[in-house]
């Protein structure tokens, strides 16, 4: 446990370092054209500050950005996987004013669902 050595009769000031703590997908897949929630925790990052996501895919390449403001020392978010995407996805999530940045865990991306030619028989209709 740290011990506290200052003096106590005064006011002192103290320092607190921002930090990502999480960049989260909110589920570990997903099919093309499927909405994705992502989140953003952090600490000590005040009310308001700027966030910036870029999704990128496997390559490298961005696919999506997105600039807001961050609150609560929190961010959500929803992306659409674009039908560009291939194999998997992952954010970066810069806060500038504090030279931070993470990168997420990947998201696995599966085809798109295709059903053509749906029929039902006449007794289950």
């Amino acid at each position: 446990m740290a011990e506290y050595k200052k003096e106590t009769d005064k006011a002192h000031k103290v320092t607190l370092k921002s930090k990502i703590t999480h960049a989260l997908w909110g589920r570990k897949s997903a099919s093309i054209g499927e909405k994705v929630h992502l989140e953003v925790r952090t600490q000590f990052v005040g009310n308001g500050s700027d966030i910036q996501i870029k999704v990128q895919d496997k390559s490298g390449k961005t696919l999506e950005k997105i600039a807001d403001k961050i609150y609560a020392d929190q961010f959500k978010g929803s992306v659409e996987i674009p039908q560009k995407a291939k194999e998997e996805l992952t954010f970066t999530v810069k806060l500038p004013r504090h030279g931070l940045e993470k990168k997420s865990e990947i998201l696995n991306v599966l085809p798109a669902r295709i059903i053509t030619n749906a029929k039902w028989d006449k007794k289950e209709a």
